[in-house]
């Protein structure tokens, strides 16, 4: 079963240390920030892993989300079922 959270104050992202410091959002979408793109995976309440798509030339993982892709998070599902 997934769960998706919204974060709409970006309360979560600051808390997790995932803020996008290096790209300012426009303020005209009314963006309050952006944060790293990334996807974690918890059971019970415990981060089992966390995936990030970002580098320095690619902030937002626009071009290479694939460290972020459900096809990727299925893998890292798999692999943590298996230890």
């Amino acid at each position: 079963m997934l769960t998706f959270i919204a974060d709409p104050f970006g309360n979560l992202t600051k808390g997790l240390k995932m803020e996008n410091l290096s790209s300012k959002p426009p303020d005209l979408f009314g963006l309050i920030g952006r944060s790293k793109r990334f996807a974690m995976v918890v059971k019970d309440g415990q981060i089992e892993s966390t995936q990030i798509s970002y580098t320095e030339i690619d902030p937002l993982g626009a071009y290479d989300p694939s460290a972020t892709c459900i096809k990727n998070i299925l893998k890292v599902c798999n692999t943590l079922k298996a230890t």
